[in-house]
């Protein structure tokens, strides 16, 4: 993944949704985050995040998704906590990791699902803060 700018992507919100997490992260200036589309579900992720690559695919997913890319560990946790605050669906908290960014956005989905139900199905049944790591 190239160097560049701190970025924060969303998937699966409305637009009511949408518009209550920009105006929350207005609030602290952290700028807009970038909506991720049913069409990019066969890019790569690290292709979304370089160059907002598009594709012709369809994705269809009930999930909602945060996904961070570049930003320090310390301001993940702090917006993690502060999207908690925003009255929208719990999202799938992720960030970009040299793996991830190597899969689609579709797979990347699949995968986080996938975890959240492990975590979920688990003794605690406690989601995690999501790292798309394998």
């Amino acid at each position: 993944m190239a160097d560049g700018k701190p970025r924060i992507f969303t998937f699966g919100f409305t637009e009511d949704e949408s518009a209550a997490i920009d105006a929350a992260l207005a609030e602290v200036r952290v700028p807009p985050p970038t909506r991720l589309r049913p069409s990019q579900a066969g890019c790569r992720v690290g292709d979304i995040v370089d160059r907002d690559a598009d594709g012709t695919g369809s994705l269809e997913s009930t999930e909602h998704l945060v996904l961070f890319a570049r930003l320090p560990g310390e301001a993940v946790g702090g917006l993690v906590d502060y999207f908690r605050g925003i009255d929208v669906p719990r999202p799938i908290f992720a960030t970009v990791t040299e793996t991830s960014a190597t899969w689609t956005l579709a797979e990347l989905l699949e995968h986080l699902a996938e975890e959240r139900r492990a975590h979920e199905a688990a003794p605690g049944g406690a989601a995690p803060a999501g790292r798309a790591d394998p």
